[in-house]
């Protein structure tokens, strides 16, 4: 049995823009962050349209899939994507942001395992390089702690009150991404003959500025590091420079 025939078509990777299931082009594949869900790249889609497709995971357990049971294992998740990408056979580019970039990262180490054609461009934000130990700062936070940081880092109004269902709820979609996480292998630490293109927030806590050119070992082809105003989640603080910046990369990978 195949990776074909153990996953249903179509419901991991899917359209965030209009040319969809029938377009054959080059598509940008998002993988989202911890805690976080394709929407939070509906944004980076509408300002790329008519550049790039741009797709996005989704994962079981959220958005139109909350009712299905979530992923416990980064290998079921991988398996899935690869899947999807499989029967799509469209040329693509790689976005992760944090827990999404490692995945990306993942994902593209077991394409080149198994002999399949791999992403165009990696473009890899939030994220330490993989031999660099990931940040304990969440992990280690009490649940009202965690809320506390996730009201910070969200677009709309979030009530005080870590006890509340929909905190909950967050909450433990959190944690559960922090599980996966730890289960990041990047299946290999070889570089890959991709381009690597890192993006980070200036003042994220939980990136080293200074190291993030070690990125470098990890692409035997093109780098590029980028530094943007911002935190963690820059790209909500700052989105002018990150959509520019996005133009500049796509049309580097045209």
């Amino acid at each position: 049995m195949t990776v074909l025939d153990q996953h249903p078509p179509g419901k991991w990777i899917r359209p965030l823009t209009r040319g969809g299931e029938a377009a054959t082009g080059r598509m940008l594949v998002c993988f989202p962050y911890g805690g976080g869900s394709a929407y939070a790249f509906h944004e980076l889609a509408e300002n790329l349209a008519g550049i790039i497709d741009v797709w996005a995971l989704k994962m079981p357990g959220r958005e139109e899939r909350c009712a299905e049971p979530a992923p416990t294992t980064v290998g079921e998740i991988v398996e899935a994507t690869i899947a999807d990408l499989l029967r799509l056979d469209r040329p693509c580019v790689f976005y992760g942001h944090s827990f999404g970039a490692g995945l990306a990262l993942d994902i593209a180490h077991v394409l080149e395992s198994r002999g399949h054609a791999l992403p165009e461009r990696l473009i890899l934000s939030g994220r330490m390089p993989p031999h660099r130990k990931y940040s304990s700062l969440l992990i280690n936070l009490s649940d009202g702690e965690l809320w506390d940081y996730i009201r910070e880092q969200s677009v709309i109004d979030l009530p005080p009150d870590y006890t509340s269902p929909f905190a909950t709820m967050a909450i433990e979609r959190v944690r559960a991404d922090l599980d996966l996480n730890a289960q990041l292998t990047y299946a290999s630490m070889k570089a890959l003959p991709v381009p690597i293109d890192i993006i980070n927030g200036r003042d994220d806590p939980l990136i080293e500025v200074a190291a993030l050119d070690e990125w470098k070992g990890y692409s035997s082809s093109a780098f590029s590091n980028n530094v943007l105003p911002g935190g963690h989640f820059f790209f909500r603080s700052a989105p002018d420079p990150y959509h520019a910046l996005f133009h500049n990369i796509l049309k580097a990978a045209a």
